[in-house]
């Protein structure tokens, strides 16, 4: 159920990113980077909405701010660690497409397409 859950979250992202990539070619230099940054900041709000709901519950059950933000600390640090490395990834191809060099891009566009196209292959038919 949860992995089923993982891959349907994971095909939407990848087809956002796909649709970022290719929203980006078509507008002038400066504006490239526009669509992939507003994915990345959408994708981002959604990982942390989970850690934000945590926080909550901590509160909700009676723990003083000062405890739930130290309980919250490690999972959020581990958080931007996990999520650093696809964050500057995206930033830079939204950088080199600024700049008018699609090589990164060109590369992770047939990426998400073969994953994408993965991803349909298996799905159950419904």
């Amino acid at each position: 159920m949860i992995r089923n859950l993982w891959q349907i979250i994971t095909n939407y992202r990848h087809r956002s990113e796909l649709w970022g990539i290719r929203a980006g070619r078509a507008l002038p230099g400066m504006l490239r980077p526009a669509p992939i940054m507003l994915l990345v900041m959408a994708w981002y709000i959604l990982a942390c909405v989970p850690l934000a709901l945590a926080h909550l519950l901590l509160i909700g059950l009676g723990a003083s701010e000062t405890v739930a933000v130290m309980i919250m600390t490690l999972p959020a640090i581990a958080f931007l660690f996990m999520i650093t490395p696809w964050f500057f990834r995206w930033f830079w191809i939204g950088l080199s497409m600024q700049f008018g060099d699609f090589k990164s891009a060109d590369a992770k566009e047939k990426q998400l397409v073969a994953w994408t196209e993965a991803y349909e292959a298996r799905r159950p038919a419904t």
